[in-house]
């Protein structure tokens, strides 16, 4: 019969398992260096505005614009990360595993940290323009099963 199709002969316990590790890559969000930048002249333009003499509110505008473009240029400077979670359970930093990793969500932001070296705890924020949607889920998903493999008490006895 030429026009029947042909039988496939893949089941589904024979076919290649997904990854075995999922992958996200951080990188400094240009949005959050151009609100950085703007909450400085903010600044900058309410200590011009307020009460202050006027030699006093210059210094202080000065002073906020000068604060402003150092930690935009400290956000933008950032190395870029990669985040590792295995199906293990493991999670690696730029190579480095890491035990405590910790991510909160706060609507489409989330806010990652983790133990770094000589005891510093290091920060990063996931914003909508460095990690969309998909990703934001593919990352709860795998942090998901990381607690799970972690809690002892998720097993049932």
């Amino acid at each position: 019969m030429p026009s029947s199709n042909p039988w496939s002969n893949v089941s589904a316990s024979c076919r290649p398992e997904p990854a075995a590790q999922d992958r996200f890559d951080w990188r400094p969000s240009p949005v959050l260096v151009a609100s950085v930048l703007l909450v400085g002249v903010l600044a900058a333009l309410a200590s011009l505005c307020s009460d202050l003499p006027p030699r006093a509110a210059r210094v202080l505008a000065v002073l906020a614009l000068i604060h402003a473009a150092g930690a935009a240029w400290r956000e933008w400077r950032r190395p870029r990360l990669q985040v590792v979670v295995t199906a293990a359970g493991r999670v690696d930093v730029d190579g480095r595993r890491v035990g405590d990793l910790a991510v909160d969500w706060r609507g489409a932001l989330g806010f990652m940290s983790w133990g770094g070296d000589r005891g510093r705890r290091q920060r990063r924020i996931w914003l909508p323009d460095t990690l969309p949607a998909p990703r934001r889920r593919e990352l709860r998903l795998a942090l998901m099963r990381v607690r799970a493999d972690l809690d002892p008490e998720s097993v049932a006895r």
